[in-house]
């Protein structure tokens, strides 16, 4: 009787094991990872990343915004589309900022308040690509013809978002 216990605690623990190493062996190794803390470029980085590129010019749109609301907006203007930098006040105002672009957008997705967040949107109908991203009180914008997609995407990566 105790070795026909024995057997079956044995089992149990063997097909416990079997289930543990199945759901980790076959669920998605990001979700397994967790997210490197990402730190939001500074204003200097950012122009000091695109001075580096020959065909982007750096235009300052602070004076858009209220006084107090926000630290510097800058947008860096190639010849095939725009890099949108906002560096806000606060975080909710960045949240605030994000919210008006997506509703200027027709997006359907309600930005959630946390301190990352990424919103990659291709509009295949007008064949547009939009990127939103938002770090802290950070965020960089663009939209752009969707036969750069894959050249943002390197940018975006070499700004550290």
């Amino acid at each position: 009787m105790q070795m026909h216990k024995r057997k079956r605690i044995l089992l149990l623990r063997l097909f416990t094991f079997g289930i543990l190493l199945f759901v980790v062996t076959m669920c998605p190794q990001d979700k397994l990872r967790t997210q490197k803390e990402k730190i939001p470029i500074s204003q200097d980085n950012f122009i000091k990343y695109f001075t580096n590129k020959s065909d982007y010019t750096i235009s300052n749109a602070s004076n858009q915004f209220l006084e107090g609301e926000v630290n510097v907006v800058l947008i860096a203007v190639g010849k095939n589309y725009a890099i949108e930098f906002y560096d806000m006040a606060s975080d909710n105002i960045a949240l605030n900022i994000c919210k008006n672009i997506m509703e200027s957008n027709n997006w359907s997705i309600t930005p959630r308040n946390n301190k990352y967040m990424e919103y990659y949107y291709d509009t295949i109908k007008k064949e547009i690509y939009f990127t939103l991203l938002k770090v802290d009180n950070t965020i960089i914008y663009t939209y752009a013809p969707i036969e750069f997609k894959e050249e943002i995407k390197i940018l975006i990566k070499d700004l550290g978002y």
